[in-house]
């Protein structure tokens, strides 16, 4: 999972729902684990976001079941 970097995409979408598209291909690609912990402090570092974003995008994963 890598910091976010500019595309078509992901340019006219809010924050959070470009946090949840990454976090979702990492699950979906077995980047992250099942099973495997996600700290709010540690995504949010890797990803170069505020908290915020990661908590609503984690909260959105955890309504389609990926988390």
């Amino acid at each position: 999972m890598k910091e976010f970097e500019a595309n078509n995409e992901n340019d006219y979408l809010p924050l959070r729902d470009v946090v949840f598209n990454t976090l979702r291909t990492s699950i979906l690609t077995g980047e992250l684990k099942p099973g495997e912990r996600l700290m709010e402090i540690h995504l949010a570092d890797k990803l170069g976001v505020s908290r915020t974003p990661i908590r609503e995008a984690i909260r959105k994963l955890e309504l389609e079941g990926l988390v």
